[in-house]
């Protein structure tokens, strides 16, 4: 085959780790090692080598190894590269490479490479275009100079190929959602890190296995079948499915499950993409127990709000009844037990604000043996008659400065709680007791402190508590109860109260055996008194003033102008804000004191309608009253209770008293 006069060369296979050349191409390789000998000018082989060469069905060339010039190219290399043959051999083989970094010119001579080798290379055509080659080279032998034959595949579409396949490799070993292949018979080919790193299983324990192993038991046969018979039939499922780890414990999956078919629709693979959801589900309902906490509070701020305006209307009119010098001694007894059960229901007012998040502490001295003897016939039948209840009463117990509503709330947490963990029924016991604690029994307790202290014991025969939850049963929304069951703020409610009280809980559990809650209450340096409800109205304070009352409840307004009149006071009563200006404005300059609701119809409200009198007159003195939580009261500042604020229901002395109180102020 006739040689072009050498003029440069640039050998294309010097660097990089080796490749074996795929078989397609060995035939043609070692045919041309064993021709590439020949390759030095001679006369009757000449023509044989150069359709040899020239026609080959695969890109070739000879460079120079020493000059890094081309000295030959065939027919498929110049239709491969876009050159002519006269362009080629006026370049080198640096002119095809893409760049010098890749393969640097101090490796491509003689002797920097492994004769036979296949590497891959990144080549430029004549218009740009870059293409990836597998490049198979031999030295050889010319005349006085040594050359390189080369052979070169274009491999830029298997390279693409792999190169996308690598990417999707990485990416599904890469991402954070758990992503697994089985067979169509539904055992495990293939788990991802983030599988792992999930369910607790290694790629060496779970391939092989059948899908099964993450049943958690908390589905039936029916959501099963329905999940494989949508895959089955090629269709794609998707769902939430609840799934148990290696460790036992459960947790809730979203998943999509998509059948892999074949181009004849046969599944060959089903892929399951899923994701961890449990947290999310957790904090979701949190949030949906938020919200209810949050309308449950709204409608018990409302009923409160009219319950209290009822029972101030029921005890003021039993008041009156009473100073009737010719009332029957029969009836008399009956209006008395009306005023006790208008003390009850008051009670049981402050506890719908108390479950409603809605009432301030409002601590007074109190007996814990009476609040436990008040609740305990309630108690009896909320238990019901599979649970037998018990009290132990520790006699002449000391007083506990607390909020009397508080610990109601808290006592009947605890024994609910208590009913929910003997389901079959059992016992539960109530007790008092008075302990010492001195610093070295406060122990790991940080909300434990010395000092003398009453105890309510609350202990039951149920099923326990498992250690490792004893240290997370306070926390809110946490709860072991199945959905729908329990709110997980039971506990928490209870931990909170007792805090606001400078107090702690302590709590012991057994399985199977049962659980006991202590709580801890410091002692009062009270006397013990309860005082009887006075309903009546003797010895009222009285006066001669004038007094405004806005009050929108129309049985209420009367009521508290026919108690100040008999007090000796004038009073005028509008229904809203705007009826109490056009009074103002008549009568102002004779009126001593507002006695205003805070929250009232007409878009005045008591609180804008006081600034709006006192600007006018700043002697002018103010008394709220309200039907409503704290969480009104306490949007205005410097409020004080039989001062310048009573709370309905209100005992008629005790609003005579506050008006009195306040008309006196300096």
């Amino acid at each position: 085959m006739p040689i072009q006069r050498p003029s440069s060369g640039y050998p294309d296979a010097e660097s990089g780790s080796g490749h074996s050349h795929s078989g397609k191409f060995e035939a043609n390789r070692e045919s041309l090692q064993s021709d590439s000998e020949e390759l030095a000018p001679r006369d009757s082989s000449v023509s044989f080598h150069e359709i040899m060469f020239d026609k080959h069905p695969q890109a070739m060339w000879v460079y120079d190894a020493d000059t890094l010039q081309f000295l030959s190219v065939n027919d498929s290399a110049l239709e491969c590269y876009g050159y002519t043959k006269s362009e080629f051999l006026t370049m080198t083989v640096g002119d095809i490479h893409r760049n010098e970094e890749e393969f640097p010119p101090d490796r491509l001579h003689s002797g920097q490479f492994e004769p036979g080798q296949n590497v891959y290379h990144r080549h430029r055509k004549k218009d740009g275009t870059e293409i990836f080659v597998e490049v198979t080279a031999r030295a050889v032998e010319f005349g006085q100079h040594r050359a390189v034959l080369t052979l070169l595949t274009d491999v830029t579409q298997r390279r693409e190929a792999e190169m996308a396949n690598q990417r999707l490799v990485t990416a599904i070993e890469q991402t954070a959602e758990c992503i697994m292949i089985a067979d169509p018979h539904g055992l495990l080919l293939y788990v991802n890190p983030a599988f792992e790193r999930v369910t607790g299983y290694s790629r060496e324990e779970i391939i092989g296995q059948s899908v099964r192993i993450f049943k958690s038991g908390q589905h039936d046969a029916e959501f099963y079948r329905k999940m494989w018979d949508t895959i089955a039939g090629g269709q794609v499922w998707s769902g939430q499915v609840i799934n148990k780890k290696k460790d036992g414990s459960l947790y809730c999956e979203e998943m999509t499950i998509s059948p892999i078919c074949d181009s004849n629709g046969q599944i060959l693979n089903y892929v399951a993409v899923k994701r961890d959801v449990t947290r999310e589900l957790a904090l979701e309902e949190q949030l949906r127990q938020s919200q209810k906490m949050e309308a449950i509070g709204q409608l018990a701020g409302g009923i409160a709000h009219d319950f209290n305006n009822l029972l101030t209307i029921v005890q003021g009119n039993a008041a009156l009844m009473l100073e009737d010098p010719k009332i029957d001694p029969f009836c008399e007894e009956l209006v008395k037990d009306i005023a006790g059960a208008v003390e009850r229901a008051t009670g049981l007012t402050r506890q719908l604000l108390v479950v409603s998040r809605k009432q301030a502490i409002q601590p007074v001295e109190v007996n814990l043996n009476e609040i436990v003897e008040s609740l305990a016939n309630m108690m009896r039948r909320l238990l019901g008659e599979g649970t037998m209840l018990r009290c132990v009463y520790y006699p002449d117990l000391p007083l506990i400065h607390a909020d009397r509503g508080m610990l109601q709330q808290v006592l009947l947490n605890l024994s609910l709680n208590a009913r929910d963990s003997m389901p079959n029924g059992g016992q539960l016991e109530i007790g008092t007791s008075v302990k010492t604690v001195d610093a070295g029994q406060t122990g790991s307790n940080t909300g434990a402190s010395p000092g003398r202290f009453v105890c309510l014991r609350v202990s039951d025969t149920g099923h326990g508590i498992e250690a490792e939850n004893l240290s997370r049963i306070f926390d809110p929304f946490y709860t072991t109860k199945d959905v729908g069951q329990g709110t997980g703020l039971g506990l928490a409610t209870v931990y909170s109260i007792i805090k606001q009280h400078h107090g702690w809980v302590e709590t012991y559990s057994q399985v199977g055996k049962g659980s006991t809650f202590l709580v801890y209450l410091p002692t009062s340096s009270a006397i013990a008194h309860v005082p009887k409800p006075d309903v009546g109205l003797t010895h009222l304070p009285c006066g001669t003033e004038t007094i405004l009352v806005a009050e929108d409840d129309f049985a209420v307004r009367h009521l508290v102008r026919k108690l100040l009149e008999r007090c000796g006071y004038t009073v005028w009563i509008a229904e809203s804000g705007v009826s109490a200006l056009a009074l103002w404005e008549m009568h102002k300059d004779e009126i001593h004191l507002l006695l205003t609701d805070i929250m009232m119809p007409g878009g005045i409200l008591g609180s804008d309608l006081a600034k709006r009198l006192q600007a006018e007159k700043p002697q002018l003195k103010v008394i709220y009253t309200s039907g409503y939580g704290s969480d009104v009261v306490n949007k205005l500042p410097l409020l004080v209770e039989g001062m310048n604020m009573i709370h309905k229901p209100w005992q008629p002395k005790a609003l005579a008293q506050t008006v009195r109180n306040c008309l006196d102020q300096k």
